[in-house]
């Protein structure tokens, strides 16, 4: 069988099982923004019943001249009751809860942002182009040296062919790397921070979705 049908088939394989994947990751997602909401409710709620206990103290003491002296000594950030101890670890405690949120918050939205960007460029790209980026990505990870020779060669193209397709992709926002050795012969490879978030069967599916 054809090399390149071959990977296409596996690919299309890959796709099926990470549509799998990705419906469990959309469920995960959907639960992680419930309990942002969840912690998000208790946040406010928590805030409200504070408002409510310090309204309801204010209340207590506007009868009453209260004395222009201290009760306490000067150490405010203790009670009396446990020998100056600090009070405030349920704020800490609120506190990181919120940071939390917010940095899981963060994340999401960061992920959503580069999943549409991805799929936005890949997307874009002809069928023809799909291939050759498919082949730089496959012969890479075989440890394969790609340069426009060899592609022509495995793809049955000439290397006019795949300089323009490759110029075509790098205009379209693909991150595809070339490495010109001896100010002569170009190498091609795809940026490490790609593959590192998305393996090529992943990159298939979003110009499916």
């Amino acid at each position: 069988m054809d090399p390149i049908k071959e990977a296409f088939l596996k690919a299309k394989q890959d796709i099926s099982e990470l549509r799998e994947s990705m419906s469990v990751l959309q469920t995960e997602i959907a639960e992680l923004k419930h309990l942002i909401q969840e912690q998000k409710s208790t946040t406010h709620s928590s805030e409200q019943q504070t408002d409510r206990h310090e309204s309801s103290t204010d209340k207590l003491t506007e009868p009453y001249n209260m004395p222009l002296y201290s009760l306490k000594s000067s150490n405010t950030n203790g009670s009396s009751g446990n020998k100056g101890v600090p009070t405030n670890k349920q704020t800490n405690q609120q506190t990181n809860q919120q940071s939390n949120t917010h940095n899981l918050a963060g994340v999401l939205a960061e992920f959503d942002s580069v999943k549409a960007q991805l799929q936005t460029q890949f997307k874009s790209l002809t069928k023809q182009e799909m291939e050759v980026f498919a082949s730089i990505y496959q012969l890479e990870d075989l440890g394969a040296t790609i340069d426009y020779p060899s592609l022509a060669n495995k793809l049955g193209l000439t290397e006019t062919s795949i300089r323009d397709y490759t110029h075509k992709m790098m205009r379209k926002g693909i991150p595809i790397i070339k490495t010109k050795q001896n100010n002569k012969k170009i190498f091609l490879s795809i940026d490490p921070s790609l593959k590192k978030i998305a393996p090529l069967s992943s990159l298939m599916l979003l110009r499916e979705i």
